[in-house]
């Protein structure tokens, strides 16, 4: 939770991990790699141009 404002010339940036096993995962189309997905008709992820899932692995990939 954002507690107070931040300070002038700074932004927040949130960041929500969504899996592949996550339901919408299925319900967008493909875009940029397997894992990264748009077009969401509904849902969630409505209006939202693109959403990347992961799984364990990949983010071992990314982070390790």
């Amino acid at each position: 939770m954002l507690l107070r404002s931040p300070q002038p010339g700074r932004f927040f940036l949130g960041v929500n991990w969504c899996s592949t096993a996550y339901s919408e995962f299925d319900k967008g189309e493909p875009a940029e790699d397997a894992q990264t997905k748009r077009g969401f008709r509904s849902g969630p992820f409505s209006g939202v141009e693109w959403v990347h899932f992961s799984e364990e692995l990949h983010l071992q990939e990314l982070f390790g």
